[in-house]
């Protein structure tokens, strides 16, 4: 596109275990007032905490993997003590 800009801002040196640095792609291009700096830091840290959860959740199948096999033995040795 020609003629088109956008607002990048990036933190370095954020001070996380985990990352380097940030990149955020601002919207308008008006200064941010103290609120909107704070909107903007909670909503990162609402995408952060998102994507985390997903990261979990991909865990979370072979759990309920084991645990439905673990209760198929369960259900399967009380039937066959009831049965014999």
């Amino acid at each position: 596109m020609r003629g088109y800009q956008k607002r990048v801002i990036y933190l370095k040196n954020t001070g996380s275990s985990l990352f380097e640095g940030a990149y955020f792609v601002v919207k308008s291009d008006k200064d941010l007032t103290n609120r909107e700096k704070e909107k903007m830091v909670d909503e990162a840290n609402r995408i952060i905490k998102e994507n985390f959860k997903r990261e979990k959740k991909q865990e979370t199948p072979i759990f309920r993997y084991v645990l439905a096999f673990l209760v198929g033995i369960a259900i399967s040795s009380l039937a066959y003590t009831i049965i014999f």
